[in-house]
């Protein structure tokens, strides 16, 4: 038993023997991949060969994290005739998760985000090998997934235990980026619209020659505006004019909070040393600049101490109600109540929204002005679904995952079964695209009228009780983009896909890919691997711990030191010996992409975008009529 998993499982007692019971470690070479027919025709679909004398299959899918249904299991058994029961956890603590481990009873299929837990489940034998299962049941699915899917998730074995939702393919990237597509950045700074107006008429009354692109983009000039807005708008002190997005407890893809992580890239913490090398961000003279604009805006009450109890939920009530003038995270999350403020304030005569009921994204950078870097989505993964052992028919369940990462699953999950009906094609799959003069991988997809009308109805009958805008459980993050007659745009134009874009058009200059910083760990070491993962875990504990004492901290120098004490106790955690196991899986996987380096910065190529208040906005689409209208 590995401290990592004692640690999550912790709170259901469970003990090493309670968590290998089950399984011993040589239960993946035990494992029987043939006890049902393997007939299967590789160049057919693996759902079209059920046979169809064959019963109906029920089945339960846990999902270790908070997840709303999306009204697609009507479908998957329509297609494979799988009954799936859904399951969904209450929150991120593993607790459902972790009882079904403690009793075995794992669920048939899981979804969880934890990297060492999926790990481990995968190394100690809990799961199926999905390639093994495809190669004798979906051969179809072999093919389809992507040779960089199968690898970056290869276990010590060689085989693969999971497949990603939101696994961006280089393929796919790379088709995207020559059509003139532009990737969303991961994190954004949000303001109500009518606020930031009355602040920057403020200031060129006082002023003529106010500039808000040097002025409100830096630090300083942020909180200038915010302590402003605080004071003439009576924002009271127990709600935060700046709203933070939850610390969390535990990090999920190395991220703590959001906040954090969008303020590190605005200020220009580096990923990369100019060497090439992983640096550790937390030890460098630009996160603790972040650290004393947290305390800053901590000290003049823009922030408050009640915030860092919010849930995900009371973030987005903030948002809804229009309390907090400023969201510093990722606020494509708040998408949902960002749009029906806005759609609240939709003037249909003139397409327009009343700025009272607008959110806008601006651009911040560091005091010095520099212009930022942020990642974005995509990422190499962010839900992994795994079948368990306690499968009742794994090459049914198989055949599931083949269809929901197949085009047709994920058109149908977001377009509706019925072409004509919703969606017309413009470009077929397999045929030219004119934009790049090469094959198009998903085709190009062109909304009925019927669809925008399904649309701009939406707050009355929403799309998803259509068979519409389905969020599949393995979601591929680049098809709803990829198959858009709109230029940059994600797919179905419902009011929330609006809100995420408007958000993110502000930063398309200034955005570039994260997928090198998401470099598969090495898993042939096991014993290195694991003392990695519990040097991750002890240092994410760490500095969970301090950062709220160092943003709440009286003072700039008081913080510097909850600071030092923090980075201390992290290098004693073995942050050192944690680091280098980082940078010789980064380097390893950079070597093997032919790149020599991953931050843009570092790039002799490399020229600054011009720093503007609302970035390159301006540039891209505007309010389609139809998104808030009625047709």
């Amino acid at each position: 038993m590995k401290k990592r998993i004692v640690i999550l499982f912790v709170a259901v007692v469970l003990t090493f023997g309670n968590f290998t019971a089950c399984f011993d470690s040589n239960e993946n070479s035990n494992a029987d991949y043939t006890r049902y027919s393997t007939d299967y025709d590789p160049n057919i679909d693996s759902w079209l060969q059920i046979d169809p004398t064959d019963e109906d299959v029920e089945i339960n899918w846990l999902m270790d994290f908070a997840w709303a249904s999306q009204e697609y299991e009507e479908l998957i058994y329509k297609r494979t005739g799988v009954k799936v029961n859904f399951q969904t956890a209450l929150n991120n603590d593993h607790a459902e998760l972790n009882t079904a481990i403690a009793g075995g009873k794992l669920p048939d299929i899981i979804s969880l985000n934890d990297m060492s837990l999926r790990v481990q489940l995968a190394e100690e034998g809990y799961c199926y090998a999905i390639n093994k299962l495809a190669e004798s049941y979906a051969p179809s699915l072999l093919k389809r997934v992507s040779q960089e899917h199968w690898d970056y998730y290869k276990a010590s074995d060689g085989n693969t235990y999971t497949l990603a939702s939101n696994f961006y393919n280089d393929a796919d990237l790379k088709e995207f980026e020559e059509m003139g597509g532009k990737q969303y950045s991961l994190c954004d700074v949000i303001v109500r619209l009518d606020w930031l107006n009355d602040y920057i008429e403020y200031k060129k009354n006082a002023d003529p020659s106010f500039d808000e692109n040097t002025a409100i983009t830096k630090p300083s000039g942020f909180i200038e505006m915010c302590k402003w807005v605080k004071r003439e708008k009576e924002l009271p002190n127990s709600n935060p004019t700046v709203l933070l997005t939850p610390f969390l407890k535990t990090a999920v893809n190395d991220v703590i909070s959001y906040s954090l992580t969008g303020l590190m890239e605005f200020f220009s913490v580096p990923y990369e040393d100019s060497e090439g090398n992983l640096v550790y961000q937390y030890d460098t003279e630009e996160f603790v600049d972040v650290i004393y604009f947290l305390n800053d805006l901590y000290t003049n009450k823009l922030i408050s101490s009640s915030n860092f109890a919010y849930s995900v939920n009371d973030c987005k009530s903030q948002i809804l109600n229009g309390k907090s003038f400023a969201s510093i995270g990722n606020n494509q999350n708040n998408n949902k109540q960002i749009s029906m403020r806005e759609q609240s304030g939709y003037n249909k005569d003139n397409n327009t929204v009343n700025e009272a009921n607008e959110y806008v994204s601006i651009m911040l950078t560091n005091e010095a002005g520099d212009a930022p870097l942020l990642m974005d989505y995509a990422g190499r993964g962010l839900y992994n679904v795994m079948i368990t052992k306690n499968c009742k028919r794994e090459d049914r369940v198989i055949k599931v995952l083949d269809y929901l990462m197949s085009e047709q699953g994920q058109r149908e999950m977001i377009y509706g079964e019925t072409e004509g009906e919703y969606y017309t094609y413009k470009i077929r799959p397999g045929e030219i695209n004119p934009k790049t003069g090469k094959v198009s991988t998903y085709g190009l997809i062109e909304p009925t009228e019927q669809l925008k009308k399904a649309v701009s109805e939406g707050n009355r009958v929403p799309v998803t009780t259509l068979g519409l805008g389905r969020l599949s459980p393995l979601v591929n993050s680049m098809y709803a983009r990829m198959v858009s007659e709109y230029d940059d745009y994600a797919g179905i134009v419902t009011p929330a896909y609006w809100a995420s874009y408007k958000i993110k058009k502000t930063y398309f200059d200034n955005t570039f890919s994260r997928t090198l910083f998401r470099f598969p760990l090495d898993t042939i070491d096991r014993k290195e691997l694991n003392k990695y993962i519990d040097r991750q875990a002890d240092i994410e504990a760490t500095w969970i711990e301090a950062l709220p004492k160092m943003i709440m901290a009286s003072s700039n120098a008081k913080a510097k030191e909850i600071y030092d004490e923090a980075l201390a106790k992290s290098y004693s955690e073995g942050a050192t010996e944690w680091l280098a196991f980082r940078n010789k899986c980064f380097l390893s996987y950079k070597e093997a992409m032919g790149v020599t380096y991953a931050w843009p910065k570092n790039d002799p190529s490399y020229t600054a975008p011009e720093v503007k208040l609302f970035g390159s906005a301006d540039k891209y689409m505007t309010l389609p009529q139809w998104v808030y209208g009625s047709n």
